[in-house]
């Protein structure tokens, strides 16, 4: 009887150390997916901002890109536009230098 009473604590016993190890390993895992959960969380935070970071730097050199061929086609403008100017002054010149050696000048100079 006392060998059955003490089997009965020796088994009791065990129960509770296998209940208790079986709690200690349950609240690891819990432990361990929550320190999982938190640091994907912040994985997934960090890839987010450095995404957006590139993405308004790619934004940023695209506007930079195209400001500068802005830039490039209104100086092409300007020197087109300039050449143009330069060729009617040279065709403005020597219309006027026909006309002054014409026959008709001095009679366009006085009418003026």
């Amino acid at each position: 009887m006392a060998s059955d009473q003490i089997r009965q604590m020796v088994n009791f016993i065990l129960q509770e150390a296998h209940e208790k190890a079986n709690e200690i390993r349950v609240k690891t895992e819990h432990d361990f997916n929550l320190e999982k959960q938190t640091l994907v969380h912040e994985a997934k935070l960090s890839i987010q901002e450095e995404f957006t970071k590139k993405e308004k730097d790619h934004e940023v050199q695209e506007r930079m890109a195209r400001s500068s061929e802005i830039g490039q086609f209104r100086v092409k403008k300007m020197q087109m536009r300039d050449e143009k100017l330069q060729q009617l002054i040279a065709d403005a010149g020597t219309k006027c230098a026909m006309v002054a050696r014409g026959q008709n000048y001095p009679q366009l100079i006085q009418k003026l």
